[in-house]
């Protein structure tokens, strides 16, 4: 799954993999969900958690921890409230000094169009981007608030 992701991300132009020395981290201090632990694969975090025994918080900080990386700021783009707030709680714990920055994006679950243009979809994700930027530069000193999920 991980070098089909890859491959998928890397064909739309997406590429993280010199995101981190390392190519691929396998989590084996995390609990284990049909055969396969939480891995960083070439800049993705695959946190092998969707019915799993993790959360996509406690697999970010044991990924954190892993590769000795404490970020000023963490922004994650994901459709469940509740993965928002198992990173944020896991954050807050591990990486107190750590910004956090939500973006709930669940348009597709109400309208997901059969076509989208280039164009359009780098115009909205920078966009977002621009704001969370602003979020993250506004006061790096301080963790965000509940608020700061847009």
């Amino acid at each position: 799954m991980e070098v089909r992701r890859y491959e998928d991300l890397k064909q739309l132009g997406l590429c993280f993999e010199h995101a981190f020395p390392q190519s691929e981290v396998i989590l084996n201090a995390c609990p284990s969900y049909r055969g396969y632990y939480p891995t960083y694969y070439k800049g993705i975090l695959f946190s092998n958690s969707e019915r799993g025994n993790t959360t996509k918080g406690t697999v970010l900080c044991a990924f954190l921890n892993a590769v000795g990386y404490i970020p000023k700021c963490v922004v994650l783009v994901d459709d469940r409230p509740q993965n928002h707030a198992d990173v944020r709680a896991a954050l807050s714990q591990s990486f107190p000094e750590t910004k956090y920055i939500g973006i709930e994006f669940n348009g597709a679950a109400n309208y997901c169009p059969k076509e989208i243009s280039a164009k359009d979809f780098e115009a909205f994700y920078a966009d977002h981007f621009e704001r969370a930027s602003k979020l993250a530069n506004a006061d790096a000193e301080t963790p965000a608030a509940e608020g700061d999920l847009f």
